[in-house]
């Protein structure tokens, strides 16, 4: 028995812990960092407290569990919550899309007189305008909108992600708790009601959730490695893949191609590969780019071996793939500039699918305004920039490889081998029809150097620069046009 008062944080806990719960989840260490997106240590340190607090228990199998008083304590401040909700959406008229995080600030210091108050103004309602029960044990079982057949009766029970941008999306869609109808439509992309004369929709990804927290993790640890490492990310920062939940969720082994983590309850992949090109030799998958299409072309998985197991593995990858264009999910595409360097582009979204060419096509999209619960919402001609200039930055990527690799990591004026400190110099400009993103086109030059030969500050003779192979040696007649330049200007 709990002798003493919870604090904010114990009370946040105990209500993700009756969340849990209430929806029949396991109650887990694992679970209620994943559902706080808290670090494991953190979630076991507080657990600790709740335990010798009084609140939790433990079974002999290591599960969590409430005592009497945490249960009562948990049930109280969900209430009051909820309450709170309700009474800021029927009584001051505050939009049910936006109660929520205000409710949060303001249950924990709200008192029985008040909580009395509130009820009794708010009439017979029983649940938050979100559609969960005041009462403990009160809650009516409903399955995703996603599963249910098209013609079927259906009533909107309840929101379960309460996040206000979500809140909104739903608002926007004309979807609230309480709406009756019969399911219109279910296809590939999107779910719809029809109610009251109306149809309303969804994206399927908001009618079947499932992954996207994990998803937004994901998108979100790659922007921080791209910010970390300049753009071009290391393949052992990413076999550390992330944190999530309070356990690790791989980004793939970088061999399959394809890649759905086993953290996932849905079918669709969270990220694909294309194995950087091995030198003097042909790429090793014929992924491309699609100028009239303005998008990436990425191949089907094909099997490994003739044995049926491979077999088997390689279409169970390919159907992941298909999955992500269906859901119309975000994806992560790690693409290959140098052995153990990759770039990325994300979010990517799988826009077509050919499956008698074993390909689908992929086109960049925007990182923030395509990751909402709303899905996808550029428009072509944006979807089709957006992936030019991430084929633009995987050139210009693969043009520095192999232009450091050439000059063995040094810069040609100073010898300065630090990889991070060099770049790739054009010599003809790449404005210019003859100033091609290629190694014969290019100088290794720190960045001072590449900044003073860019400015006609820093001439180079024709003969003052030798690389370590015939075939990646500066084109001798550009260097000399680049020298008369310099020349004239000095």
């Amino acid at each position: 028995m709990a002798d003493h008062e919870a604090t904010v944080a114990e009370e946040e806990y105990l209500q993700i812990i009756y969340w849990l719960k209430e929806t029949g989840l396991p109650i887990t260490g694992a679970n209620i960092a994943r559902a706080m997106q808290l670090s494991a240590p953190t979630v076991h340190e507080m657990l600790g407290r709740l335990e010798n607090d009084g609140y939790v228990k433990r079974a002999e199998d290591k599960s969590l569990d409430f005592t009497e008083s945490g249960r009562e304590h948990a049930s109280a401040i969900v209430r009051r919550h909820r309450l709170i909700e309700r009474f800021l959406t029927d009584v001051l008229g505050i939009p049910w899309y936006e109660v929520h995080e205000e409710a949060e600030r303001l249950e924990h210091a709200m008192s029985p007189v008040l909580e009395e108050r509130m009820l009794a103004a708010i009439g017979d309602a029983t649940t938050c305008p979100h559609g969960h029960p005041f009462v403990e044990g009160s809650r009516l079982e409903g399955v995703p909108l996603a599963d249910v057949e098209v013609g079927a009766k259906v009533r909107v029970l309840r929101f379960e992600n309460e996040a206000e941008d979500l809140l909104l999306y739903l608002k926007d869609a004309g979807l609230y708790p309480g709406l009756e109808g019969t399911l219109g439509s279910s296809d590939e992309e999107e779910v719809s009601v029809d109610a009251n004369g109306h149809r309303f929709t969804v994206t399927r990804t908001v009618a079947d959730p499932r992954d996207s927290d994990i998803r937004a993790a994901a998108l979100r640890h790659v922007r921080e490695l791209q910010d970390r490492y300049d753009d071009l990310v290391p393949q052992a920062a990413l076999r550390e893949g992330f944190q999530f939940g309070g356990e690790r969720v791989s980004f793939g082994s970088f061999y399959s191609g394809i890649f759905r983590p086993k953290q996932f309850h849905g079918p669709a992949a969270l990220s694909v590969v294309t194995a950087p090109p091995k030198v003097g030799r042909p790429a090793p998958y014929e992924d491309e780019f699609d100028e009239d299409r303005g998008s990436f072309t990425y191949r089907f998985r094909t099997a490994k071996s003739a044995s049926p197991e491979a077999r088997i593995q390689a279409e169970a990858d390919n159907r992941t793939l298909i999955a992500a264009h269906e859901l119309g999910v975000p994806l992560i595409y790690f693409r290959g500039i140098a052995p153990a360097q990759y770039a990325v582009v994300a979010p990517a979204f799988v826009v077509a699918v050919d499956e008698q060419a074993k390909l689908v096509e992929l086109q960049a999209a925007l990182p923030i305004a395509d990751t909402t619960p709303a899905g996808l919402v550029s428009d072509e001609d944006v979807r089709r920039y957006a992936t030019h200039e991430a084929l633009i930055r995987l050139h210009q990527h693969r043009f520095r490889a192999a232009v450091l690799r050439a000059y063995r990591t040094r810069c040609a004026v100073c010898r300065l081998r630090e990889a991070s400190l060099l770049e790739a110099a054009h010599i003809i400009d790449e404005r210019d029809p003859r100033g091609h993103a290629t190694v014969v086109n290019g100088i290794s030059l720190c960045a001072i150097h590449h900044l003073a030969y860019d400015r006609n500050l820093l001439g180079i003779d024709p003969d003052g620069v030798v690389p370590r192979r015939d075939d990646e040696r500066p084109d001798p007649h550009r260097l000399e046009v680049r020298f008369e330049e310099f020349s004239s200007v000095a």
